[in-house]
C-alpha cells in the first residue's frame, strides 16, 4: 500500500476487494482527499475522505443526488458502494471514472459535449423536486456583493505585507490580483449590482444542480478525435453523444465521468451552465465566446415535458410543465444566456475578490500546492481582465 489509511478502510472495504494499490490524489480545493484503489484484477474506486465540515446529513443527500442521477441512466456518475464514518469523519467508496478533463482551448463541440451531460444529469435529479423561485445564485452573489464592499478595502491595504509572507506563486498572483480589483473593483461592483439586481425577483425553475461544474469535473474519452465520420449510433447512455452529431456522421468527445458532487445544492440549473462554460473563456475573443455559449445551449431547448409531484417542506404541489423547452416554467434559452451571462460575470469577479480576502485577511491554509493555487488564481484574473476589456453588449 502507498497510504496509511485506518484499520475499518482497510479490513472492511480493501481486503475483500483484494485491492492492492492505494495512491493518494494531488489535493483540489473542496478539502477532501481522495485516493485511486486498484485489484488484482485491475478494478478501480474512489476512496474518499470527506472534510470534517461535511455532516451525515449533508453526505446522504449528496449521495441522494447521485443514486438519483445513475437510476435516470447517467452512468457517468460514480457509484456509491459504501460510506462508513472514522473517528468522526466520512468516508466513501466508488467507481473510478475514467477519461480526462478537457482543455481550456476545447473545440466547441467538446462544450457541447459537456453541456448536454449537465443537462441529462438535471433531468434524471428533477424526479427529487422542482420549484420555481428566484435563483439563489443570484442571492447568493447580491449578498456576498454587499458583504465585499466591507471586507475587500481592508484586504488590499494588508496585502503587500502579507504578500511578503506567501510562497512565491502565491504571492505573485495575489499581488497581480490585488492590483486589478484596486483599479477597477468599484466600477466592476456598480455593474455586477446591476446586473444581478435584474434578475433578483425573477422566478426560474429551481433544482438540484451541481454548482461547480468547470472543465476538470467532467472527464472525456476521444478528446484529440477529429471530424471523422462514424456510424450514426444511438448514444448510450442518453446524451453521452449529441443526437446532431451523430446524425452528422461525426465523431465527437464523449463524456465518461461526472466528478466532485461536493458543492450540491438546489439553485437554478442555469448556473451550471454558466460554471462550466466560463471555466472555457479565458482565452476567448467574443466571436468565440458567443459560439461556446450557442453550442452549450443548442440541446437545452428540447421539449421535455415533466409530471413530477413536487414536495419542499411541508408543501406538495402537481407541477405540469407544457413549455416548449426542459427550463420550463417560462424560462427559454433565449431568456437563459443573460441570466448565465450575469451569473459568470459576477462569478468571476467574485471569486477574485474571495481569493484575496481568503489569502490575505484569513490567511486560509489549502491542501493544493502553491502552483495549484496561484494558478487558480491566475485564471480567476485572466477572466477578470477579459470581461473587463470586452464587455457584454
Amino acid at each position: 500500500m502507498d497510504c496509511q489509511l485506518p484499520t475499518p478502510i482497510r479490513t472492511e472495504w480493501l481486503a475483500t476487494r483484494a485491492i492492492e494499490r492505494v495512491t493518494h490524489i494531488a489535493p483540489g480545493f473542496s478539502g477532501a482527499s481522495v485516493y485511486r484503489c486498484q485489484s488484482s484484477d485491475g478494478t478501480q474506486w474512489a476512496l474518499k475522505h470527506w472534510p470534517i465540515e461535511n455532516s451525515p446529513s449533508r453526505v446522504a443527500e449528496v449521495h441522494q443526488v447521485q443514486q438519483a442521477a445513475r437510476d435516470g441512466g447517467i452512468e457517468s456518475v460514480p457509484k456509491i458502494e459504501a460510506s462508513m464514518t472514522v473517528a468522526g469523519r466520512i468516508w466513501e467508496l466508488s467507481t473510478w471514472m475514467t477519461g480526462d478533463p478537457a482543455t481550456g482551448n476545447a473545440a466547441p463541440a467538446t462544450v457541447q459535449a459537456g453541456a448536454e451531460l449537465i443537462r441529462q444529469f438535471h433531468q434524471a435529479v428533477s424526479v427529487l423536486g422542482s420549484m420555481e423561485q428566484p435563483a439563489p445564485a443570484i442571492q447568493n452573489r447580491i449578498q456576498r456583493l454587499n458583504q465585499l464592499r466591507h471586507e475587500l478595502p481592508a484586504a488590499l491595504r494588508d496585502a503587500g505585507v502579507a504578500i511578503t509572507a506567501m510562497p512565491v506563486p502565491v504571492g505573485e498572483s495575489i499581488g497581480r490580483a490585488c492590483r486589478e480589483l484596486a483599479q477597477h473593483w468599484n466600477s466592476v461592483a456598480a455593474e455586477m449590482d446591476a446586473q444581478l439586481t435584474a434578475f433578483a425577483r425573477t422566478p426560474v425553475p429551481t433544482q438540484f444542480v451541481l454548482r461547480d461544474v468547470h472543465r476538470e469535473h467532467i472527464l472525456f474519452s476521444n478528446l484529440n478525435a477529429n471530424a471523422n465520420p462514424v456510424p450514426a449510433l444511438s448514444p448510450s447512455p442518453p446524451g453521452l453523444v449529441l443526437a446532431s452529431q451523430l446524425a452528422a456522421g461525426t465523431q465527437v468527445p464523449v463524456p465518461t465521468g461526472l466528478i466532485d458532487f461536493d458543492a450540491v445544492r438546489v439553485d437554478t440549473p442555469i448556473a451550471d451552465l454558466a460554471r462550466w462554460v466560463g471555466s472555457f473563456l479565458a482565452s476567448r475573443n467574443r466571436t468565440e465566446e458567443r459560439e461556446l455559449w450557442q453550442a452549450a445551449l443548442a440541446d437545452w431547448g428540447r421539449k421535455d415535458v415533466l409530471q413530477q409531484r413536487i414536495v419542499w417542506g411541508d408543501s406538495a404541489t402537481q407541477v405540469t410543465d407544457h413549455s416548449p423547452n426542459w427550463l420550463g416554467m417560462g424560462l427559454n434559452p433565449q431568456d437563459a444566456l443573460p441570466l448565465a451571462q450575469t451569473l459568470h460575470f459576477a462569478t468571476t469577479w467574485i471569486s477574485l475578490a474571495n481569493w484575496v480576502i481568503w489569502c490575505v485577511s484569513q490567511k486560509r491554509v489549502f491542501l493544493a500546492g502553491p502552483d495549484q493555487i496561484a494558478g487558480r488564481i491566475d485564471d480567476w484574473t485572466t477572466l477578470a481582465v477579459r470581461d473587463r476589456m470586452f464587455p457584454q453588449t
